[in-house]
């Protein structure tokens, strides 16, 4: 783990259980934020008895504990970090106080955003130990060479003397100077160096020792018959390091007593580093012998020691049952052919139920390559096996929970794309969720939505906290109306930018049954308004009644005494439309208070042609043109005349209204059809003024709605237009146009 390494809590801590290693965290004033397993069993502390202290009174020998707590003061300074990325031996203590040899490897990790300090570490004494006891021996051996009499050499791969003992320096009569880096065939007879050569060129791992008496006359003229054993040397990976060469005089006894020395030393090294495994090691021939075995075998066999077992069958040391069922397996991979094998399953050794092991079986060789046994290697691997299943089980009770939310729920990576997405998302994306996977807003959605979305991302970026904001998309299914919470989400790499994460919950019922209720409400305050109004209307009725009598009877008797003069036609018309304001009165009182209109047959053309001719000064007061479209034959309704008098009238007005402000040409169009197939009458009003915005089409015919400025309108004229209309079984809309505004209205043609 690298210095400054940033790692979620979760991640850390199933990392840590799962070392065999010790594992030690802890913060920048030392305190210890996390101890493990191994921890545990090498120091002697229970992990919930050290966390919270400082490493300096848990695990600091007490001798070094001040010159801890300087290096730990330096390093909150911002002091130079001398340990971190380095692989140390250092002094450690037990809880029982006693000391020994730790290798200590030392990180700087992030947890949570805070720094803190890793350290991975092993008791490393008895291997250190081992190793100095390697290195005695290497001097030893070293004494060994020089005391000898033997003449001992070492080349390198190109037969070159990189090494030779006292014994060879007085046996050739040369200084070291003399003898180093010469070549070994510069003083070896010509018959005796092409069979060397051919000798040494065969050497290989398998084959590395060659052995020959040869002749050599000393410089002093001396004839001597050494008895050479040349090694060849090569690495882990097979490749020639060089040779080693021993001479004797009489015997090789010597070199092959050194031989089996060596042997022995490097056997016992062996021998006590598998001892010291807690695993199961063991090795056993094609007849299921055992040929060696560690301790940790012999302890689950019931043995005293791992000798207890050589030479032995399984059937010899364990239960039949176990026994039978350990060599079918073995005898398994016998019979596979496969060099190796390896698997994890559960534990049915005796003692070991509900663990878990690793198994692992490779086969060995002989010096011909033929196989001769396996070898067995078993680890309990309980706690990563458990760290599994619980982490697969978390991640699957966390898919159901995705799956099953009734909200949508997603994740976003720092350059906006979709990472994750729950099955509810679909009705959000409009599409299947897999098609939305990799894919950004802009991929997805219509440019004000973007634009929206990423506003408000961008906002959870910025501030680093949560925001809950209404969305509407109609174009939607579902979630038209929703309440959209994001959230910031950061990036394991501290580097790696911010992403965003969401729940978006449909409150489409919840809005949808809030504006019914609203509209409820609102259509019962319009009840009582048409309630008090029809009471007003009454009391106005009732005064303009008497007035409008008197006027029509004078302008009646104006008319008589103008006989046939323009007076007397203008006379008349102040007559008819007295009386015709005196209907329209009572026409409008009957609407409010539901009665049935008195019908009588009339001509739709007639209509519209005096609404045209009582409005003709008012029209041309304000600069509109009238276009006629009417058919050129009567339409015939049954209707009351006077309301669809005021209809018509009530559109004209609304247009030339509407018109006011609106630059020249300001025209008005009234169109009439008949479709005698379908028994209507149709009539269309049309003016080029600014018309009616969309959201406001729903509510156009709604009492007392009006979209005129204050002052302006009372907005009783539609839902009058409206109610008369209905009440004659016909219908009134407003249609969709590029430019002004269209009513159309439909009326049953003929007899009703």
């Amino acid at each position: 783990m690298a210095p400054g390494d940033h790692v979620t809590t979760s991640a850390l801590a199933a990392t840590v259980q799962a070392s065999l290693d010790a594992v030690v965290i802890a913060d920048e004033e030392g305190r210890l934020l996390e101890f493990n397993a191994g921890a545990e069993a090498i120091f002697g502390w229970r992990r919930a008895e050290v966390l919270t202290r400082t490493i300096g009174e848990v695990l600091v020998p007490d001798r070094l504990r001040a010159a801890h707590e300087a290096g730990m003061a330096r390093v909150r300074m911002g002091g130079p970090r001398r340990l971190i990325g380095r692989r140390i031996d250092m002094p450690a203590r037990r809880r029982d106080g006693g000391e020994f040899t730790c290798e200590v490897a030392f990180s700087e990790i992030a947890i949570d955003g805070r720094r803190a300090f890793a350290a991975i570490m092993r008791d490393v004494s008895e291997v250190r130990a081992a190793q100095a006891a390697q290195a005695d021996a290497a001097a030893f051996l070293q004494s060994i060479f020089d005391d000898q009499t033997e003449v001992i050499f070492r080349f390198d791969a190109d037969l070159r003397v990189t090494f030779f003992n006292d014994a060879a320096s007085r046996f050739y009569g040369r200084e070291i100077e003399q003898i180093l880096g010469r070549p070994l065939f510069a003083d070896v007879h010509p018959d005796v160096a092409d069979r060397l050569r051919a000798d040494l060129a065969a050497l290989s791992p398998d084959a590395p020792v060659t052995r020959a008496i040869d002749p050599k006359r000393l410089r002093n003229g001396e004839l001597k018959w050494i008895d050479w054993t040349n090694r060849a040397l090569f690495d882990d990976a097979g490749e020639l390091l060089g040779y080693l060469a021993v001479g004797r005089d009489v015997t090789d006894r010597r070199a092959i007593e050194l031989a089996l020395e060596r042997e022995r030393m490097e056997n016992a090294l062996y021998r006590r580093m598998v001892e010291a495994l807690p695993d199961f090691l063991y090795a056993k021939d094609l007849q299921g012998c055992y040929v060696t075995a560690n301790q940790a075998v012999a302890d689950a066999r019931g043995k005293a020691t791992s000798a207890d077992l050589i030479g032995r069958t399984e059937t010899e040391v364990s239960s039949a049952a176990f026994a039978a069922r350990l060599s079918a397996e073995e005898g398994v991979f016998l019979a596979s052919g496969k060099e190796t094998s390896i698997e994890t399953h559960p534990a049915w050794h005796p003692g070991f139920e509900g663990r878990w092991h690793t198994t692992q079986r490779v086969l060995f060789r002989d010096g011909e390559g033929e196989i001769t046994g396996f070898i067995g290697h078993v680890r309990d691997v309980t706690e990563q096996v458990r760290a599994q299943t619980a982490l697969t089980e978390a991640e699957a009770r966390f898919a159901s929970f995705l799956r099953n939310a009734p909200v949508g729920m997603y994740l976003k990576d720092e350059d906006g794309r979709f990472a994750l997405a729950n099955p509810e998302m679909a009705h959000v994306f409009g599409r299947p969720v897999e098609q939305a996977l990799g894919l950004a807003a802009r991929d997805l959605f219509g440019p004000a939505r973007v634009a929206q979305v990423e506003a408000a991302d961008e906002e959870v970026r910025r501030t680093g906290r949560s925001s809950a904001i209404e969305e509407r998309s109609d174009e939607l299914e579902h979630y038209r109306r929703r309440l959209v919470v994001r959230f910031p989400l950061a990036a394991a790499d501290p580097s790696g930018g911010t992403g965003v994460g969401g729940f978006v919950i449909d409150v489409t019922p919840i809005k949808e049954a809030e504006e019914e209720v609203t509209r409820a409400r609102e259509a019962l305050f319009q009840s009582e308004k048409l309630n008090a109004v029809g009471a007003f209307a009454a009391g106005v009725a009732h005064e303009l009644n008497n007035p409008l009598a008197i006027l029509a009877g004078q302008a009646a008797m104006l008319a008589e005494e103008a006989v046939d003069g323009p007076l007397a036609v203008r006379a008349e018309k102040i007559q008819r439309m007295a009386e015709r304001c005196g209907r329209i009165v009572q026409s409008f009182l009957a609407v409010a208070r539901r009665k049935p209109p008195q019908k009588a047959p009339l001509d739709l053309n007639e209509v519209v042609e005096g609404v045209l001719d009582l409005a003709a000064h008012l029209l041309r007061g304000s600069r509109v043109a009238v276009d006629r479209a009417l058919v050129n034959e009567p339409i015939t309704l049954v209707a009351d005349a006077d309301q669809i008098y005021h209809v018509v009238l009530n559109l004209v007005l609304n247009a030339q209204q509407a018109m006011g402000d609106q630059a020249d040409p300001r025209r008005l169009r009234l169109a009439t059809d008949l479709d005698r197939k379908a028994g209507e009458a149709r009539l269309e009003v049309t003016d080029t003024g600014p018309g009616v915005p969309r959201e406001h089409w729903e509510r156009i015919f709604e009492p007392f709605f009006t979209t005129k400025p204050a002052g302006g309108g009372t907005g009783l004229g539609l839902s009058f237009c409206k109610a008369a209309i209905e009440a004659h079984g016909g219908s009134i809309v407003l249609l969709a146009t590029e430019r002004g505004t269209t009513f159309r209205v439909t009326l049953p043609a003929g007899a009703c």
